[in-house]
């Protein structure tokens, strides 16, 4: 049996503007539906993002998604969609307060504004959050959950801290999915606080302790070298952060999307990673 996949990102090209990371998610992605693999993707709404152009969707299930936020509840829908051209499912995260600011620029050349810096981390850690709500709400468990950089590694983090009673989420597993082109930043902790995540063995309001908890915390690491800025180069370095990588044996892999615009390197790429998903 094929496994289910859930695909927690920031980015996909077309809807977020076309990046390296973006298009290999939307290119795997496409493979393995072509395949009958069932791949679904979660991504925020942004509000740049165009109902009418990209052909979103109400869902009826998904109009109520709650998060504890601030000692209460705050709520949002979740809109379908598909790749163009492709019948990829993928999900979009509405909320206003927290996504309607965040523009382009900032998630295409990862550049953040004074002014939204702090509003972005908290959306990031209530779209991590809501990621997983939404699952319950879809009636949908997968097999392997990845998640895109610091933006969603908190997952793992929930899953082993917060979810660790919940069956619904038992025999899924997580994979952090990093790539070279975007530092790895952490939630302060008033953002903690905020959304009430439990401390763990790791300070994850520092950057190298939040990496080093999304990795212990993790059943599979891949790492993307991007063509351009490896930001990670040297935290991947740390002493703590390579005795982990290297405990992790054959579940930590590595992709050069430097060599992959060839649709005969791609569809072997994605064949390869996809077993790999398979054994970890």
């Amino acid at each position: 049996m094929s496994l289910k996949i859930y695909h927690i990102t920031n980015e996909i090209n077309p809807f977020t503007g076309e990046t390296d990371v973006g298009n290999f998610i939307k290119d795997y992605s496409i493979i393995y539906n072509e395949n009958k693999v069932d791949i679904r993707l979660f991504i925020p709404k942004y509000g740049y993002i165009s109902n009418r152009k990209n052909v979103l969707r109400e869902v009826i299930r998904l109009q109520d998604i709650p998060v504890n936020y601030l000692n209460s509840e705050m709520h949002s829908s979740v809109k379908s969609s598909f790749i163009p051209d492709s019948r990829v499912q993928t999900y979009f995260l509405e909320q206003a307060e927290m996504f309607n600011k965040i523009d382009k620029k900032s998630i295409v050349e990862n550049a953040l504004s004074e002014s939204i810096r702090e509003k972005y981390f908290d959306s990031f850690m209530y779209y991590s959050i809501a990621s997983l709500n939404t699952l319950k709400y879809l009636y949908w468990k997968p097999d392997r959950i990845i998640n895109n950089n610091w933006c969603s590694a908190i997952v793992p983090i929930l899953l082993k801290n917060n979810y660790y009673n919940d069956t619904w989420f038992s025999g899924t597993k997580t994979v952090l999915f990093l790539s070279s082109d975007q530092p790895f930043a952490s939630f302060s902790k008033k953002i903690l606080k905020s959304f009430n995540i439990p401390e763990c063995k790791f300070d994850i309001s520092d950057p190298i302790e939040y990496l080093k908890a999304a990795i212990y915390y993790s059943d599979g690491v891949t790492f993307l070298k991007v063509r351009g800025k490896n930001y990670l180069q040297e935290l991947l370095k740390d002493k703590d952060i390579s005795k982990l990588i290297k405990e992790m044996g054959e579940s930590y892999k590595e992709i050069n999307l430097e060599s992959i615009e060839e649709k005969e390197f791609l569809l072997k790429t994605a064949k390869e990673y996809y077993t790999y998903l398979e054994k970890i």
